[in-house]
Parts: C-alpha cells; structure tokens; sequence
C-alpha cells in the first residue's frame, strides 16, 4: 500500500490528459500591476524554487492574513519526526518569529524573520518529503528584498479578493491515500499560490487545481461550493482564472474518477482491518458494532438510504441547519435566532447589507406555520438563516447556495429526527457541553481522569448527537463525545442516523471498558 501526494499525480499526463480537461489557455491571465517592478529575476536568489514557496505562503499566513493556524503543517512535521532538542529548537524559534513580526509593516522585516521562516519551514517540506533535511542556505540581501516585495503583491492580492475563509484546507480521496494540501479558499474560488518564472499557465497546474476542486474535504465549504479555480504568481504579479461554470460539468466527474481509480491501485490488495482502519483516519467513520451500540431501525419512511450525492451543502452546514430547525421547532423557538443574530455581526464586515438581509430572512421565516407540512421556502430560508448561524460559530462569512437536492433531502432528514423526537420525548438542551470522568479504575482513580464533551441534544437522563455518516457508520468523534456523556451520568447516550434512518445508542452500564 503506497500514498501519493495531489502534487505527484498532478504530474501524471497519462492519467490526466488535459485533452480530457481543458487546455491551458482556458484560463484568463489577469496582471495585477501592484507596482512597476514587473518580473523578480531568479538570477541573484540563491534559495531553492521549493523553499521559497513554501516560506511566501507560510509568510503569507503568520503576516499578511494573521492566520492562528499558519504553523500547523510545520508543527505537524515536528510532532512526527524531530527529537527533543529539535522540538525545543522549533518551539523557541515559532515564538520568535511571532514577536518580530507583530505590528511590523513588511518592508520594516528583520532578517531573522527569513531565517527562521526557512528553519520552520524545512518541518513543513519535510512532512510533504519523508525526510527532514536542517537548512545549510539562508536568503541573501537580493532574496529577501524580493520576498518583501511579494509579500506586498501578495496583500495587495488578497485585499483585492477579499474574504480568505480557510487556509491550508485539505483535499483526498475517500481511502486517503491520494491526498494534498492546498492553499486558499475564499466561498467561491480555490486559490494556489506558484512562485514561479513561467509566464504562462503549466498543464501542471491544471490538473492539480482540478484535483483539489474534486477531491475537497472542508467543513466550510464544499466542493460544489467552488465556481472558481485561481493560479496567483507573485514573482510575475499574475493570475489565471477558470470560471467552472463555463465548462461541462462531465469533467469534474472524470477527475475525481481518475484520482479515486488511482487510489485503490494504490491500496493493492488489503485485508479488512486496513481498510476499516483507513476510514477512521481519513473519514472519521466507524461502524456501530465496533464501539459496542446497539442499533435501532427507525422506520420513518419507505424512502431508504439518503445519500449525500448531489448536495451542495456541507456535513457540517447540513448539521447546523438540522440543530437549528430542532431548536426552532422544538426547544426554543425565539432563543434559536440568536446565534443567528451574532452571526450578523460578523457578516456585516463583509457584507453591510447582512444585517438587514438576516431580519428580513427571519421575518419570512417567521410567518411559516410549522404545525403542518413545512413548504420548500421553510427550508431554503434555514439555509439562510444557517449562514449567520456558522459566522457565529466559526468566525468565517460563507456562501451557502443550497440546490435543490440539499432542500429535499432536508426536508427527509428534518422529517425523519422530528418523528423520532416525537416517540422518544422532546430535547431540553442543545449543545451540551460538560465534563465527564474516563478510566476504569473508579476504586482508587489511578486512571481516572475528565475529559471534555459535547452533544447536540439532551433531557436529564439522555444525550444524542445527529449523526450524517451513511450506512451502519457512526462518527469517532461523536463517539468519543457519547463516552463523556455516559460518564457523566446520562442514562442512555446515542447517535440518531437520519441518513440511514437508524439509532445507534446504549443504556448506562457499569463496566466502562466495553465502550470505545
């Protein structure tokens, strides 16, 4: 069993021909024109191509965007490969770099910024490369001046797109082991940065644009979500942009079945403990058996599995929406809005007209009835509704643009908890969040220790989470979350599946081992 990088198979013609795709003169060059500097030659740099990309984009993230999440790929490259000294190395220099560069513009930027930027950095490329190799070479005068100044085009770029939701998103196929890193996202376009002397767009590029499109695993956003796919080159000051709508829809289908056809050649021939131990790590999805629940089949409808094929919506967003609509209908009809409106707040710095847009969303929603069948228009202004709700939770405005299959299958899914709901009693509590003990040495707590939790649903004596995992699967994290509740004395936890229409539960024991 082997794993490639989206970059590697971005490389592979053969499996991708851009006769299948689009050319590269598809994509419209947009010169940007920051300043008169024009092309920074490479003639006088003396650091590699790689590690040059690699510290624009890390110093993109910790200067330009504030991203709190910038050392993430480098930390995790650390975690996985460095001894001790080195983990101290790298935990001094991070705290370094981020006290030289607060409130400093860029042109007033320590040299030690580059420097330990390419220390931190070589974590980073050693992650992606398997091999961690310690910097011997650090950026002369003629480097750094020209990585001041894309770092300036790099602002002034991004000022110009306006709204970045996520940076150092992920992308891989469903066994994961094709999977790559991209660079940004705002809500409706897939950006990557290429540091590069090429003056035109590379079929290179194309095809791994395309990969991450296709093979997009964000809670924000999701791949239907992206209309756009960008190239920004700051050494040139240029982009290239693909308008997706603009193209047949049938070769985004042939990507990803290219990449996922590529991925089980690469997973060979594997027993099932792999395969299962693959999806808990790329999916986060385990059967029920496996953690010891008991499962009850629900029969609400004869319309049988809901699959998520053709939604536009997101795991996570579709979750929101479905807490909302619970809370709304059945916990607290008017505390339910505000969330809602502290969303708004967020919204409006990017949209001033959010605020507005919200109240008259709530009005409308308002006037429904929702003691009787609940039209079309109920469940497209949730989704509206349920964008402030995510600004509110995640800090991040994002488009949500839901198709008509994402309105259908709501309605199914929101059919399917409520008259669950209804059998079983209704909910108290939403977002539960709490301690509860774990270990299993409660006479002399040797091992025993509490461990956070949280649930969507609750009354005093249950806790339930809304789970979207297809089939006979149920979500790890979730689980983990079921253990916390149990021990923290709630009599019967479990996972209600709308998907599949099932509950997954357990009623409180006393032997704490048997759960995973």
């Amino acid at each position: 069993m082997l794993e490639e990088n989206i970059a590697t198979v971005a490389g592979n013609s053969k499996l991708l021909p851009l006769s299948k795709i689009v050319s590269t003169r598809k994509f419209q060059k947009i010169e940007y024109h920051s300043d008169n500097l024009g092309e920074l030659p490479l003639e006088e740099e003396n650091m590699a191509p790689a590690t040059t990309g690699t510290l624009i984009d890390f110093l993109t993230r910790i200067i330009v965007l504030n991203d709190d999440d910038a050392f993430g790929v480098s930390a995790r490259g650390v975690g996985e490969m460095a001894n001790d000294d080195q983990k101290e190395r790298y935990l001094y220099e991070a705290a370094m770099l981020k006290a030289l560069v607060e409130d400093k513009e860029i042109d007033d930027l320590d040299d030690d910024v580059f420097n330990i930027g390419v220390n931190i950095c070589a974590w980073e490329q050693a992650l992606r490369g398997g091999y961690y190799f310690p910097p011997q070479i650090y950026p002369n005068d003629t480097t750094m001046a020209h990585y001041k100044v894309m770092l300036k085009r790099v602002k002034a770029y991004l000022e110009k797109i306006g709204n970045i939701i996520r940076t150092g998103y992920g992308s891989a196929t469903a066994n994961g082991l094709i999977s790559g890193d991209g660079d940004y996202l705002s809500s409706d376009t897939l950006i990557d940065f290429k540091v590069s002397k090429h003056k035109t767009m590379q079929p290179n590029w194309v095809r791994q644009l395309f990969l991450y499109r296709v093979l997009l695993r964000d809670e924000l956003v999701s791949p239907d979500q992206i209309k756009k796919l960008m190239i920004y080159n700051p050494r040139r000051d240029e982009g290239y942009l693909l308008d997706l709508t603009q193209i047949d829809s049938g070769i985004l289908d042939f990507v990803k079945a290219q990449a996922e056809k590529r991925s089980l050649e690469l997973m060979g021939s594997v027993d099932e403990n792999i395969k299962q131990l693959l999806d808990l790590y790329v999916n986060r999805a385990i059967s029920y058996e496996k953690v010891n629940l008991n499962k009850q089949e629900l029969h609400s409808d004869n319309l049988g599995e809901i699959s998520g094929e053709g939604e536009s919506l997101t795991t996570e967003q579709l979750h929101q929406i479905l807490l909302f609509l619970v809370d709304y209908c059945y916990i607290n009809k008017e505390s339910s809005l505000n969330d809602a409106n502290k969303g708004a707040g967020i919204a409006n710095q990017i949209d001033d007209e959010a605020g507005k847009k919200l109240i008259e969303y709530e009005h409308a929603f308002k006037r429904i009835p929702i003691d009787g069948e609940l039209p079309d228009e109920f469940f497209v202004l949730a989704c509206q509704i349920g964008r402030y709700i995510i600004a509110n939770a995640d800090g991040k405005w994002v488009d949500i643009n839901a198709n008509d299959t994402d309105i259908e299958h709501l309605r199914i899914l929101f059919g399917r908890i409520s008259r669950f709901l209804q059998e079983k009693g209704m909910p108290t509590r939403l977002r539960v969040e709490d301690t509860g003990f774990t270990g299993t040495d409660l006479d002399h707590f040797s091992d025993v220790k509490e461990e956070p939790f949280a649930v969507d649903l609750a009354t005093d004596s249950w806790a339930l989470e809304i789970g979207l995992k297809d089939g006979d699967q149920v979500d790890a994290d979730q689980v983990k979350n079921l253990k916390g509740a149990e021990d923290a004395e709630f009599s019967e936890v479990g996972i209600i599946s709308p998907r599949s229409d099932n509950y997954f539960y357990k009623f409180k024991e006393h032997n704490d081992d048997e759960f995973f």
